[in-house]
């Protein structure tokens, strides 16, 4: 081999060992599958969704990750899970699901954004998708929501009852 090419190899190597570190160690979740829907999960996809598996992701099989439409009773239809657009060429973001399977039967709620692999400009060869747990901000806007409810449907309105400015000048 060549000192050119070795060197080559080597810059390839190292590159490879940074994209490593990094694909392991986002904090957000990523599943990526090639055409055959062979799986790859980071670790905090496994951490959110549980472990990925050896088996090939098909239409068919996208129940068993329990991903549920907004309602989170509805299965969400095979040909809309996430990852199998992305792998027929779909681009899309900021899409919110409910999951929910054995190894979280709480339930979480993911913002997933995605899209196909490609080499250059050449066909698709899989797709990649990117997801956070946004369970926690989903409650807390739901709260929000609900006690702007509850203010507005107040009788008297909750804010009639509040001291007025002059009134706390007199406490």
């Amino acid at each position: 081999m060549s000192p050119g090419t070795q060197l080559e190899h080597e810059m390839l190597r190292r590159h490879a060992e940074i994209l490593r570190v990094i694909f392991e160690t986002l904090p957000m979740g990523v599943m990526v599958a090639d055409l055959e829907g062979k799986l790859l999960f980071n670790p905090a996809a496994e951490r959110m969704l549980g472990p990925g598996g050896t088996t090939p992701i098909t239409p068919e099989r996208t129940t068993v990750f329990g991903w549920y439409l907004s309602d989170q009773v509805t299965l969400l239809p095979p040909e809309r899970f996430p990852l199998f657009r992305a792998s027929q060429g779909e681009q899309f973001g900021d899409e919110l699901f409910f999951v929910r399977n054995l190894d979280r039967p709480e339930g979480l709620w993911i913002s997933i954004s995605g899209g196909p692999l490609k080499d250059g400009a050449g066909p698709v060869s899989g797709g990649v998708v990117f997801f956070q747990d946004v369970t926690e901000r989903r409650q807390e806007t739901q709260a929000i929501t609900l006690l702007a409810r509850v203010v507005e449907q107040s009788r008297p309105p909750i804010a009639s009852c509040l001291p007025t400015n002059k009134a706390r000048s007199n406490l």
